[in-house]
């Protein structure tokens, strides 16, 4: 939930400035319990082992921003922007996980982060702009209070004109990220939790972007947007949790913080076509995901968890009258899962594979109609229309059979698919005044 205000008005018609703010809370609270019990027989007796899971995560997150922002039209090719932003964050993150049974040692797993961040950011940025070149060129500073350091950002971005349907375009810059999402398992987004960074635990993100490409107007209504990127980022926390024997024969559940650098590359080209009342966008991706670290398979690089090597998408709109219909489709290549196969104080091996395609359509039909100043809007949307079972990871967990598995020279982990949203109907309405 949040509340947000802007102010805007003009000084003289060449200088504008505009004032934004506004909070908001954001909270998410999973638990997980669940148990089994098993009876082993043995040669005079039998013994009974019940198996108690349980995996909670609890976050909340309170943000208080505004924005003063200035611009000034020097003349009709020049002008220049500057203001600052003050950013107040205030982060509680509580995990606890832990498996009871006769084999397991137990252990307090509980732990408790509480942050209190600020964030304060002078910006200047500077266009040109003239029939066939466009530059900007932006300097961004931000000083944050829990490390007492300042963490400079430079923005480059430009485009040409070499006719009316044909435009180039470039853009590179450095940025720092401050509040960050930390997947306490396997990117599943209801066992996450956003953390300000305190420099230690979880750092500051920061990463260095590149981007070249070109936009054509290929013909009436026609248009092909293609772009090449590439992107590091440094200091990406990564969650290992994993099982193993200690000094006792016991198993013993350990999880582990490591960070990591991120080199991405790739490629999207979008395709547009534009009718009186329809309009179909076709958008492809190329890319290459990979996680190097220098605690995991011995600072050998892996796929990333987000590592797809294509991915296409589709969009349809079609409107007549006050009615809506669209639909969208998605297909993507098998993105990457980590199997944990050691791990130790100094190194994780793990092995990456490949999930299975994904494929989803959805479909959705709207009703909208103006009235005075009011617009009122009603309609519903159908998620996944054919109910295709979609796998969006597989996380590894404790055997609820551990005993005989041990026992039996086997492994205490089994594998556990976790699928995407199924068919699911989905009806919306609002009003806008």
């Amino acid at each position: 939930k949040g509340l947000s205000f802007r102010f805007t008005g003009n000084i003289n018609p060449r200088w504008q400035h505009d004032f934004v703010i506004g909070a908001s809370e954001s909270k998410n609270n999973y638990v997980h319990q669940d148990s089994a019990q098993k009876i082993y027989k043995l040669r005079r007796f039998q013994l009974i082992d019940t198996i108690a899971k349980s995996e909670e995560v609890k976050n909340n997150i309170d943000d208080f921003q505004c924005t003063y922002n200035h611009s000034y039209q020097i003349d009709s090719r020049n002008t220049i922007h500057g203001g600052f932003s003050l950013n107040v964050v205030n982060s509680t993150f509580f995990t606890a996980y832990g498996v009871q049974s006769f084999i397991i040692d137990r252990q307090d797993t509980s732990r408790n982060y509480s942050t209190k961040s600020r964030i304060f950011s002078p910006f200047f940025r500077y266009v040109y702009n003239n029939q066939h070149l466009m530059m900007e060129a932006g300097l961004r500073g931000n000083r944050y209070n829990i490390t007492k350091d300042k963490y400079p950002e430079l923005r480059l971005q430009t485009s040409y004109k070499l006719s009316e349907r044909f435009v180039l375009k470039a853009s590179a810059g450095n940025y720092h990220q401050f509040v960050n999402r930390i997947y306490v398992n396997k990117s599943l987004d209801y066992m996450s939790a956003w953390v300000c960074s305190d420099g230690e635990m979880f750092p500051v993100v920061s990463s260095r972007n590149i981007m070249s490409g070109f936009n054509y107007t290929i013909g009436k209504g026609f248009n092909l947007d293609v772009e090449l990127y590439h992107r590091n980022t440094d200091d990406l926390t990564s969650v290992f949790t994993y099982f193993k024997r200690n000094a006792k024969n016991k198993l013993t559940q350990i999880r582990k913080y490591l960070y990591g650098t991120n080199s991405c590359s790739g490629m999207d080209v979008m395709l547009r076509k534009s009718f009186s009342h329809y309009s179909a966008w076709l958008a492809y991706t190329l890319s290459k995901s990979m996680i190097e670290n220098k605690k995991v398979n011995n600072a050998a690089k892996y796929p990333a968890s987000d590592d797809q090597l294509h991915e296409l998408k589709m969009f349809n709109t079609f409107s007549v009258g006050n009615w809506k219909l669209s639909a969208s489709v998605v297909y993507g290549s098998g993105k990457t899962w980590q199997e944990i196969t050691q791990l130790q104080d100094r190194n994780v091996e793990l092995i990456s594979q490949r999930l299975p395609e994904y494929f989803r359509t959805d479909v959705s039909l709207a009703y909208s109609k103006q009235l005075n100043r009011i617009k009122y809007s009603a309609g519903m949307t159908i998620f996944n229309v054919f109910n295709t079972k979609n796998t969006k990871t597989i996380v590894q967990k404790l055997s609820d059979n551990v005993l005989a598995n041990i026992a039996e020279n086997g492994s205490p982990i089994e594998l556990s698919e976790v699928y995407g949203l199924g068919f699911t109907p989905n009806w919306f309405l609002g009003i806008t005044f």
